[in-house]
């Protein structure tokens, strides 16, 4: 298996800051977009883990199921970008103290 090169914290420190920049360069509507799209994606996580729950009942291990798609919701909006308050507050942060550094 070949080696790979851990990066450095300096490193992902900056690949973060270049990211946070992509974000605030998106437009207004761009970002209300996604703050929709990523609300109706966990709106459609409680409905999976209802349709779970109806679907295959309630009790011990029925329960555990559902639960385990709660999560799933949460992903698909990281995965997708969408913009949620308490979704990702990585990014303002490292603009915070990258911009607070010089």
């Amino acid at each position: 298996m070949p080696e790979t090169r851990r990066l450095t914290a300096q490193e992902i420190f900056r690949a973060a800051v270049e990211n946070a920049r992509e974000e605030i360069r998106r437009s207004p509507r761009t970002l209300a977009f996604s703050g929709v799209v990523g609300g109706m994606t966990l709106g459609l996580t409680g409905l999976a883990v209802a349709a779970v729950h109806s679907l295959i009942g309630h009790g011990g291990w029925e329960d555990l199921a559902a639960y385990i798609i709660y999560p799933v919701g949460f992903i698909a909006v990281i995965i997708g970008r969408g913009q949620l308050f308490t979704e990702n507050t990585l990014y303002p942060v490292v603009l915070i103290l990258d911009e607070r550094r010089h």
